[in-house]
C-alpha cells in the first residue's frame, strides 16, 4: 500500500495534562503529528520500498526492468524497447534455494520457556527444598537399615538418581526442581503461543529476518474475547523512528512510538469501531475514500447515503480505508499529597490543579508537615487512527499493561521488532543475483544465435565443372564428395596470378557457442562463489555440488561456520520469542490477580485454583534450546548401543525395559542433561547387579570346590585311617605270635640256662680239683 501525503500540519500535544483530558481530540492530534514526522522521513520510506523490493527478490520474481534498462536501452519510435538480443527475461535466481536451506535449518532449532521465580520469597522457599532434599538423601543409609530390621518401608528409591557429591547434587537441582507455580506459568504461556499458531509466527519472524533484517510481532489483550493475542506484524507496514540498537526497548534506543498499517473495508471498520462512529460520520469515511487506495467499487452518486438500501451497502461496504494502530508512551502525572505527623503518615491522591508545595502547620500543640508532590507514571496509549482524517477509535490507556515488578514505573510496548542487520543476509547479494542473472540472459541470447557446425562451400569452385564431357551440377558434386570423399572443383577462380591454387572449395565451420560459452560459465561461478562468501553460506551448507572427497570432520567444520553468519537472524528471532513469552507471563498474572483469567478456565484450570500465589511472584523469562534432531539421535544411539549386550558391561548394560523409558524422555522434550543422569545411573546400577552377581558365581564356585576338596581330603583320610588301622593290626598280630612263641619257648630257654649255668659250674669245680701247674 502507498503511504498518502499528509494534509495538515500538526504538533505533538502536551503529555503532563490532567490524565482524563487525553480525549478523542488529543488522541487525533498526536496520530496525526506522528504520521506527518514518519512520512516526512525519507530514510523510512526508502527502506520500505527497499524491503518490498527484497521480498521479490527472496521469491525469484523481481522485476525485469532493471535488466531491460541494460541490455535494451534503445526504444523506437514509438517507446517500445528494440534490441538486437533474442531473449528470455525469464528469472534465474539461486536466492530462494539459499533462502530455503537458511529457514529450514533454523526451523529445526526449537526452544522452550523457562520460568524461575526471582522473588525473596520464591529464593528461601526453593532453597528449603533443596536442603530438605540433600538432608534425606544423607539419612538413606540409616534409614535401610531401620527399613531392614523392623521391616517398615522408609526408604525413597527416587533418591538413588541423586549424585554422592553436593556439587553434583545441586548443579542437578538447578536443572529439575521447579515450584508448582513456575510450572504453572510455563504451561499457561506454552498454551497460549500454541493457541495462537506460534510456529507459523516464529517461520514468519525467520524470513523476515534474512529477507529485511528486521523481525516483528505484537502480543496484545482482544478486546471482544479478552484473551491474549500474539500475532506476526509485517516490518513492511509498521512505523517507527530510526533507533540505534537492537530492540528499540527501554535503554535500547527508546522507541517512544511505534504503529502498524491495516487496510480494512468499511464493513470491517464498522465492525471493529461499532457505534463509536455515528451513520453519518460512516458515510462521510466512505465518501473520502472512494477515490482512494485502488477502490473496487464506484459510487452511482457521490451524495447517496452510506446506508441506505441494500443495493447501496452491497456497494459502501467493500470500500477499503487505512488504518493507522497505534501504541506510544505517554507519561500521567497524579498529584499526590502527604501528611505527616507524630501519629503517622498518611498518602493520598489530589486533583490535577492542586498546587505543588510544602508547608508545615500545627494543630492542637503538634506539628503537621503538608506536601503535595507529582507522580510520573509511564504508561502505553493505544488508538486506531483513519489516516489523514481526525477519525480515531477504540483509544485510551492499555488497562493491562505488563510492567517489570522491580520497575513498576516503566513499560514497554506490545509490538516486539529486532533488528538483526541493517543491511539483511539477503539485501548484501542482491548485486552478485543481479549479475547471475545478467550472465543468464546474455547465454541465452549465445544459444539462440549461435551458428550449427557444419559446411562453408565456395560454390564458384563448383561452377561449371565437366566431367567426362559432362557437365555435373552442384548437388552433384556435393553428393560425390560427401559419399566418396572425392571433391572435383574447378581451380581457376582458386589460383593466383602465378597459378598456385590459394583455396579450397569446401571448409568445416566448427559453429556452436564458442568461447564465449567459457567466459559467462567462469562468470556464473564467480558470482555463485561470492554469494557463498557474502553471506557466509558454504556450498556444504547449501547442498550445492560439495566435493564427494571431503571428509566428514571437514563437511562438519563447514557447517558450522555456516551456522555462526546465521546467528543475527538467530538472535532476532529468539529475542523476540523471549520477550513475548515475558509481556504473556506478566499479563496473565494481572489477569490472575483481577481474576479475568476465567477466559482460560477450560485450559488452565489449575492455575486460577492458584491464582493468588502466582500473582505478586516475579518470574526471569528465559529460552533454553530443546535438543535437536542430531543431539537426540546420537543420544538414542548411545543407549541403543548399551542394549546389544546387556550380559557385559564392557559393551552395554542396560536391559530393553530401562531404554524404552528413556527414549520416550528424549522425544517428549526432557532435558538431556537430565536423561544422560538417568542414563549413567541406570548404567552403574546394572553394573553394580552385574558385579553382585559375578561376586554370586564366583563364590558359588568356590564353595563347590571346597566342598570337593573338603569330600576328597576326608576320602584320603578314611584310607589313611584304614591303612594304618591294618598296619597296626598286622603289627599287633606279629607282636602277638611273637609273644606266643616267646612264650612257648621260655620254659626251654630257662632249661637251657639252667644246663648252662650248671655245667659251668662243674667245668669249675673240675678245674679246681686238678693239681696246680
Amino acid at each position: 500500500m502507498n503511504l498518502p501525503n499528509p494534509t495538515y500540519l500538526s504538533f505533538f500535544p502536551s503529555h503532563l495534562i490532567d490524565p482524563n483530558l487525553k480525549g478523542k481530540q488529543w488522541f487525533a492530534q498526536y496520530c496525526q503529528a506522528a504520521y506527518n514526522a514518519w512520512v516526512k522521513n525519507q530514510y523510512v520510506l526508502q527502506r520500505r520500498a527497499d524491503w518490498i523490493s527484497n521480498r521479490k527478490y527472496a521469491d525469484g520474481n523481481q522485476t525485469t526492468q532493471k535488466y531491460m534498462d541494460m541490455l535494451a536501452r534503445v526504444k523506437d519510435n514509438e517507446g517500445r524497447r528494440a534490441t538486437y538480443l533474442n531473449l528470455d527475461w525469464s528469472i534465474v535466481s539461486t536466492i530462494p534455494k539459499i533462502r530455503r536451506v537458511v529457514i529450514n535449518f533454523l526451523l529445526k532449532l526449537n526452544y522452550d520457556i523457562i520460568a524461575t521465580a526471582v522473588n525473596p520469597e520464591a529464593v528461601n522457599a526453593k532453597e528449603t527444598v533443596k536442603i530438605r532434599t540433600w538432608a534425606e538423601k544423607q539419612l538413606q543409609p540409616f534409614l535401610a537399615q531401620v527399613e531392614a530390621q523392623s521391616g517398615v518401608p522408609l526408604t525413597n528409591p527416587e533418591l538413588d538418581i541423586i549424585p554422592e557429591v553436593r556439587e553434583e547434587f545441586e548443579m542437578l537441582f538447578s536443572m529439575t526442581y521447579k515450584m508448582a507455580e513456575e510450572m504453572k506459568i510455563e504451561l499457561a504461556t506454552k498454551h497460549i503461543l500454541d493457541k495462537n499458531r506460534f510456529n507459523d509466527i516464529h517461520r514468519k519472524n525467520i524470513e523476515d529476518a534474512f529477507d529485511l533484517g528486521l523481525a516483528a510481532s505484537k502480543v496484545e489483550t482482544n478486546i471482544f474475547t479478552k484473551e491474549i493475542d500474539v500475532r506476526y506484524v509485517d516490518p513492511v507496514n509498521l512505523l517507527f523512528d530510526n533507533f540505534r540498537g537492537k530492540t528499540g526497548g527501554m535503554g535500547d534506543g527508546d522507541i517512544e512510538r511505534i504503529a502498524e498499517l491495516r487496510a480494512v473495508t468499511i464493513a470491517q471498520l464498522k465492525q471493529e469501531a461499532g457505534s463509536q462512529f455515528t451513520d453519518e460520520e460512516y458515510e462521510q469515511i466512505a465518501a473520502q475514500a472512494q477515490n482512494s487506495y485502488n477502490q473496487p467499487f464506484a459510487p452511482n452518486n457521490a451524495t447517496q447515503p452510506y446506508v441506505n438500501t441494500d443495493a447501496n451497502f452491497g456497494q459502501w461496504q467493500n470500500y477499503q480505508v487505512v488504518i493507522m494502530d497505534i501504541y506510544f508512551i505517554s507519561t500521567d502525572r497524579y498529584k499526590m499529597k502527604k501528611v505527616k505527623s507524630s501519629d503517622g503518615e498518611m498518602v493520598y491522591q489530589k486533583g490535577f490543579n492542586a498546587k505543588l508545595g510544602k508547608n508545615v502547620d500545627y494543630k492542637e500543640g503538634q506539628k503537621v508537615e503538608k506536601e503535595i508532590y507529582p507522580v510520573d507514571i509511564v504508561s502505553v496509549y493505544k488508538t486506531s487512527w483513519l489516516i489523514n482524517t481526525n477519525y480515531v477509535y477504540n483509544y485510551g490507556k492499555m488497562y493491562d499493561i505488563p510492567r517489570d515488578k522491580r520497575n513498576p514505573r516503566e513499560c514497554s510496548l506490545p509490538i516486539k521488532i529486532y533488528r538483526s542487520d541493517n543491511k539483511s543476509i539477503l539485501e548484501s547479494i542482491l548485486p552478485f543475483a543481479d549479475a547471475i542473472q545478467l550472465s543468464w540472459l546474455k547465454l541465452q541470447n549465445l544459444k539462440a544465435t549461435a551458428l550449427p557446425k557444419g559446411l562453408m562451400i565456395n560454390l564458384e569452385a563448383w561452377d561449371n565443372v565437366m566431367v567426362d564431357g559432362k557437365i555435373k551440377s552442384t548437388e552433384e558434386l556435393f553428393q560425390m564428395a560427401t559419399e566418396t570423399g572425392i571433391v572435383l572443383y574447378r581451380g581457376t577462380s582458386t589460383m593466383d596470378e602465378s597459378g598456385r591454387i590459394t583455396g579450397k572449395p569446401i571448409e568445416e565451420l566448427d559453429g556452436g557457442l564458442g568461447r564465449q560459452f567459457t567466459e559467462i560459465i567462469a562468470d556464473l561461478d564467480y558470482n555463485m562463489r561470492m554469494i557463498y562468501e557474502v553471506s557466509g553460506i558454504n556450498e556444504v551448507m547449501a547442498a550445492s555440488n560439495p566435493d564427494p572427497n571431503m571428509l566428514s570432520g571437514v563437511a562438519k567444520q563447514a557447517v558450522s561456520s555456516s551456522e555462526n553468519s546465521l546467528g543475527s537472524i538467530l538472535d532476532a528471532v529468539t529475542n523476540i520469542h523471549e520477550r513475548l513469552a515475558t509481556d504473556i507471563s506478566l499479563k496473565l498474572q494481572i489477569m490472575l490477580k483481577d481474576k479475568t483469567i476465567g477466559v482460560y478456565d477450560k485450559a488452565l484450570g489449575k492455575i486460577i485454583e492458584v491464582g493468588e500465589e502466582v500473582s505478586p511472584m516475579t518470574f526471569g523469562i528465559a529460552l533454553e534450546p530443546l535438543p535437536t534432531e542430531q543431539q537426540r539421535r546420537k543420544m538414542e544411539e548411545m543407549i541403543m548401543s548399551s542394549v546389544i549386550n546387556p550380559n557385559n558391561p564392557t559393551t552395554g548394560g542396560l536391559f530393553v525395559d530401562d531404554a524404552i523409558p528413556l527414549i520416550t524422555e528424549i522425544y517428549s522434550g526432557v532435558n538431556l542433561k537430565v536423561i544422560m543422569r538417568k542414563y549413567s545411573y541406570l548404567l552403574k546400577k546394572r553394573r553394580d547387579e552385574f558385579v553382585a552377581n559375578e561376586q554370586m558365581k564366583i563364590k558359588t564356585q568356590s564353595d563347590g570346590i571346597v566342598s570337593q576338596t573338603q569330600a576328597s581330603t576326608e576320602g584320603q583320610m578314611q584310607m589313611l585311617q584304614y591303612e594304618r588301622e591294618t598296619k597296626l593290626a598286622v603289627i599287633q598280630a606279629e607282636a602277638e605270635a611273637q609273644i606266643r612263641v616267646f612264650k612257648e619257648t621260655q620254659p626251654y630257654r630257662n632249661e637251657q640256662t639252667i644246663v648252662r649255668s650248671e655245667t659251668k659250674k662243674g667245668e669249675k669245680a673240675f678245674e679246681a680239683s686238678l693239681p696246680p701247674k
